[in-house]
């Protein structure tokens, strides 16, 4: 408990402030002098509530000023944008985004990446569209294979995904040059006004407009936006000038979309109507020049300032409107560039963790965001150009030196197509905004009267409120990177509604715990019911017989707790739990969450609400769909995709795993092999599914063909960057091994995944004498996924180098990863296995593929 050591002058001044405003007038020091001394006396801690003014004025929503594309579907849908958030079909619009660049990626694996980001929640697919890749050399454009936008763009129709293009001309995405092609930086002067500058991106815009025709929003396509450039200084005559043009030569070129966007920073005109701002925000800042460690993030604070002050030193222009209240601000809070991770350069190695990423995310919905952008959602690995690699580098004159292949990025799908815990985490959090978002996209950000001092502030709650008229939500996010947090004790909000009365949410003082983030509902209307507060934080819901079913799950730490108020409600049923009423409010209390805590409303109107409570690792490992011709929830720790109505799993290390189904279903079929046993939990049905197990040896061995008498890690410079390159070359200062695996090792499994756990500066893995995999060395184990490379993995194997890492290195590794390395020439492998991952498709016996509508079977057969 609390002491009043607390009571210090800040929390002295916060008591007098919620003292002042109950209106106790001239009595309130004596009050505040009382109530010290007798929490003294009795060593009783100190609650005092974060308050919040939900009665103030809110800026006026602006419509009508910004200039859209064609934004109406052949269906009738219509998208738009005010000034607050962005609407379909005239209603509030929340929508999810996430970064995915096709043409780091395999084609055939495509729609795996789409049906992933898809069932995370994900609804608008955003990828750069890399000059480079398409025309590396002078008017040869290739738009086949890994670079066929076009068949890209129609995956994402099937799959009912949108599309957003990040057209340039200069994209950065830690590409060569930025994705100019080496050639015009010989010819004209990029990113100008030059004549010949501007006629060759006429002739790419024209490019990437024919291989989309027929594929935009106003056709019935999935691409509803279009961004322009990146990270361009506009807030000048000059460069509005330029990015006009820019946009205006796009829209000559026939690229009509909906949307219109552009980075806000370094700097932007924030009074134009022809693009929408578009913000980010990262947990690290591996492109800055340091190698300490960098001070604590303000990433981690719920403010009102749209910036982002790790990824940029430019500061933005932000005038034209209240900076506190955002009044005259004419644009939806945007997120387009969220970190989904960050990308480890040759200086710099951080370690990015779930919570690192999934904590901003809340921290900027809760700051008002009304579209949640990631960069990147999925990684990728860098081809290799006819003429050169295509990564960012120092020696092509750019700050930083990247891997040649990996952009792996920390992502929650890896290069690789593997889930990582941020996937599970960012999940939660997409579910919510998918099923409550309409609601929240109304609610405008508000900020309490007691905020943390700065990023190091570890006895500050930091929260904020999201409310439309008297209903809402409070935003809790008590993380912050690389700082060691404290669970924060005796925690209440008084909310000040717009009609004067105060609210305190939740009648009970409660604690916080350390790197915990949840989102509390207040006044939250269920379909008839009014949920007053609880404290549990909404997941999604789904229909069930025509009654709806709302899914809550209890953040870690807390006891959960419903609070109805009575009107409109006849009757309640509980289970796991206790009731109890007075005259105004339902309270269910005791509540122990679980896939069989169940609460059933009998409304006046006779209508029934459902209320499931799960854990929060139910919640976690919870999904919801449309599958097998209904609207489900599926518990599953493993991934899963539902393609077409189906449902895939994918399992990866596990041969046995649960899948639990509600409602349940008959008549369905598991297309392979397996052992099926089946159990009720709860109201869910569960199938335990046993596979056969798969072990797949591997074999390793060093192997120098130039024996070395003792390795140097080559270069004397503290920062060489890569000492390797794309084609196999023995380097005489860095062992190298041999790996291989039977023949046909990998058949039967949907992917199987290299774990090389190793130390040194880099390692690079060959595959006859092309490079296929890399990694700069921070820690955790290199991985390659092996389905790509079949069969030629099982003829060639693969060739492992390890540059070593010596102590003349200027890296920052996080942690004490260095501190066991240093004085050593360190270059060695410390285990080496393969993970199989197991796939499975299950449907219904009678369950024929959906057709699709005849505007969509248009546009999958549309030709070029």
């Amino acid at each position: 408990m609390m002491k009043m050591h607390l009571i210090n002058k800040a929390c002295r001044a916060a008591v007098f402030e919620w003292l002042h405003s109950r209106n106790f007038g001239y009595f309130t020091p004596l009050l505040l002098a009382l109530c010290c001394t007798t929490m003294l006396s009795c060593h009783i801690a100190i609650a005092t509530p974060y308050i919040f003014d939900l009665g103030r004025d809110n800026p006026q929503i602006i419509s009508g000023f910004l200039h859209l594309g064609s934004n109406r579907a052949p269906n009738g849908e219509v998208l738009g944008a005010n000034s607050l958030n962005y609407t379909k079909n005239g209603k509030p619009w929340l929508p999810v985004m996430g970064e995915f660049h096709f043409t780091r990626y395999p084609r055939s694996q495509w729609e795996q990446a789409i049906l992933q980001m898809k069932a995370c929640g994900v609804n608008i697919v955003a990828t750069y569209l890399f000059w480079i890749h398409f025309e590396e050399i002078e008017g040869r454009f290739d738009w086949s294979g890994n670079r066929d936008l076009r068949y890209f763009a129609q995956l994402c129709a099937k799959h009912h995904m949108y599309l957003f293009l990040r057209i340039g001309p200069w994209c950065h995405g830690e590409v060569r040059n930025g994705g100019f092609p080496d050639w015009l930086l010989k010819k004209c002067h990029p990113r100008t006004m030059d004549p010949k500058f501007l006629a060759y991106v006429d002739t790419w815009d024209r490019q990437i407009a024919s291989q989309i025709n027929g594929l935009y929003f106003k056709d019935g396509g999935p691409i509803i936006g279009v961004q322009i450039e990146n990270e361009y200084g506009f807030n000048n005559p000059a460069g509005l000038k330029y990015m006009l043009i820019l946009k205006r030569m796009a829209v000559n070129a026939g690229i009509d979309v909906p949307f219109y966007t552009a980075t806000g920073w370094p700097s932007s005109d924030q009074k134009q109507s022809e693009l929408i701002p578009v913000w980010g925000g990262y947990p690290e800042a591996p492109w800055d020049q340091t190698t300490k460690e960098l001070p604590p993030s303000g990433e981690y604070l719920f403010q009102s300032v749209r910036s982002d002050p790790p990824a940029t030193a430019f500061q933005k222009n932000i005038g034209g409107f209240d900076p506190d209240t955002y009044k005259g601000y004419l644009y939806p809070y945007t997120l387009a560039e969220l970190g989904g991770g960050v990308q480890d350069t040759y200086h710099r190695r951080p370690i990015i963790t779930a919570k690192d990423v999934v904590s901003m995310a809340y921290v900027k919905l809760g700051e008002g965001a009304n579209l949640m952008g990631y960069y990147v959602f999925h990684g990728g690995s860098n081809p290799i150009g006819k003429l050169s690699t295509m990564q960012e580098s120092r020696a092509t004159g750019y700050p930083n030196d990247l891997p040649i292949i990996s952009y792996d990025f920390y992502a929650p799908i890896s290069e690789w197509g593997e889930l990582r815990p941020s996937y599970y985490q960012f999940k939660d959090l997409h579910l919510f905004i998918n099923d409550f978002g309409s609601q929240l996209a109304q609610c405008y950000a508000i900020f309490p009267n007691h905020v943390p001092t700065g990023p190091t502030d570890t006895t500050t709650l930091r929260c904020s409120v999201r409310a439309h008229g008297d209903s809402g939500y409070i935003f809790i996010s008590n993380y912050e990177r690389e700082v060691s947090m404290h669970n924060i004790q005796g925690v209440q909000f008084d909310l000040t509604l717009p009609n004067g009365e105060h609210m305190i949410v939740p009648d009970k003082p409660f604690t916080v715990r350390k790197d915990a983030t949840m989102i509390l509902p207040f006044n939250l209307p269920m379909n008839g019911a009014t949920l007053s507060f609880a404290t549990v934080q909404p997941l999604c819901k789904i229909t069930v017989k025509g009654n709806p079913l709302y899914v809550f799950f209890t953040p870690p730490g807390m006891s959960s707790e419903y609070v109805l108020k009575r009107e409109g409600i006849r009757r309640i049923w509980t289970k796991d739990s206790s009731l109890y009423a007075d005259d105004k409010d339902f309270r269910i209390a005791n509540i122990k969450p679980g896939e069989g805590c169940i609460q059933t409303l009998l409304l006046a109107n006779g209508r029934k609400i459902h209320i499931l409570t799960l854990t929060d690792t139910e919640a976690i490992h919870c999904w919801k769909a449309y599958a097998w011709d209904g609207e489900r929830l599926f518990i599953c720790r493993q991934g899963l995709t539902f393609p077409e109505g189906a449902v895939h799993v994918r399992s990866e290390g596990e041969n046995v795993f649960d899948l639990d189904v509600y409602p349940p279903v008959i008549n369905i079929h598991f297309d392979r092999p397996a052992r099926i046993a089946t159990f009720h939990e709860g109201i869910f049905t569960r199938y335990q599914v046993t596979v056969p197990l798969k072990h797949i040896p591997v074999k390793i061995w060093e192997r120098n063909e130039n024996p070395i008498m003792e390795a140097t890690g080559g270069s004397d410079a503290p920062q060489p960057g890569p000492q390797y390159g794309s084609t196999w070359v023995n380097k005489p200062f860095a062992p190298y091994w041999r790996i291989t695996l039977p023949k046909n090792s990998l058949s039967g499994l949907a992917n199987a995944y290299l774990k090389i756990h190793y130390v040194g500066d880099t390692a690079e893995a060959y595959l006859g004498d092309t490079l296929i995999a890399d990694n700069f060395y921070a820690g955790p184990a290199m991985t390659i996924g092996l389905n790509r490379f079949t069969p030629k993995i099982y003829r060639e194997g693969l060739r492992l180098q390890i540059v070593p890492l010596i102590d003349k290195r200027d890296i920052y590794f996080q942690d004490d990863i260095r501190r066991p390395l240093l004085h050593k020439v360190a270059a060695s492998v410390k285990s080496v296995t393969v993970v199989p991952e197991y796939e499975m498709s299950i449907i219904r016996s009678d369950h024929s593929s959906r057709k699709r509508s005849t505007a969509q079977n248009r546009i999958l057969k549309q030709k070029r």
